[in-house]
């Protein structure tokens, strides 16, 4: 069975319904507007939202109302995080230790980056890098394939870095292309390895060590990270998490 085709008269309708839809206005802009920012306060995707706002008795605005306030948001919200990131910059202070990372948009198929550098005395952020991979639907500001993008990323942010006479250390996870690209550009600071990162492998690297005594050493691999992160996570000064881990041996 053949599908059957729309009569032009029908296609014509239809065509005119989708034109009204985007100029037709369900609520007034303000109202779009608070809705726009209770999404991107609470992380939630256009559908999410506008699903939220049914099953609660409202009318949500549709796809092009949240655009246009979207838009209407994006340079406001853009001034207020460079004055936020200026604001946290002037807090640090000299030998600053910052951490380094990226978060991106899907854990597997990631087109989207944020690399993040963050001062560890406020666990504020102070720079960050947004890449977003180019594509028919996307409206991105690199070319590169999403393998490269942490690197794009962190190439870009680098000048601005290594400018910053506060920062004297940096702690990264295991990302040896970025800690080359530290190593060839001259910057001159102290790399430190990411202990969470570090932690992750800690069971494996445990049963690596005791082989092929693991049948004595049973359970203990678990007791044992317990303990480190408890010292890791736990407030107290540097000199006081050395003598804690030195205290287990």
């Amino acid at each position: 069975m053949g599908r059957t085709p729309i009569k032009k008269k029908n296609l014509k309708e239809h065509n005119e319904e989708e034109k009204n839809a985007k100029t037709k206005t369900s609520v007034n802009f303000s109202e779009v507007l608070e809705f726009v920012i209770a999404l991107i306060y609470c992380g939630f995707p256009e559908s999410k939202g506008q699903d939220f706002a049914i099953l609660i008795g409202k009318v949500p605005p549709n796809y092009y109302e949240m655009t246009k306030a979207f838009n209407f948001l994006r340079p406001i919200i853009k001034k207020m995080v460079e004055i936020c990131l200026l604001n946290e910059r002037k807090k640090m202070k000299k030998g600053s230790v910052v951490s380094m990372d990226g978060s991106w948009d899907h854990r597997r198929d990631g087109k989207m980056i944020i690399y993040d550098v963050i001062y560890l005395e406020t666990k504020k952020i102070v720079y960050f890098s947004l890449k977003i991979q180019r594509s028919q639907k996307r409206h991105g500001n690199t070319d590169v394939c999403p393998q490269a993008l942490e690197g794009q990323a962190f190439k870009d942010l680098l000048p601005t870095l290594m400018s910053d006479s506060n920062i004297n250390e940096v702690v990264k996870d295991g990302d040896l292309q970025i800690e080359s690209m530290i190593m060839n550009s001259g910057w001159m600071v102290n790399i430190t390895p990411d202990p969470n990162h570090l932690l992750k492998n800690f069971d494996t690297l445990f049963k690596n060590a005791i082989k092929p005594n693991n049948e004595m050493f049973r359970g203990i691999s678990k007791i044992v990270l317990k303990q480190l992160k408890y010292i890791l996570y736990n407030d107290s000064p540097k000199e006081v998490k050395y003598k804690q881990v030195e205290d287990m041996k």
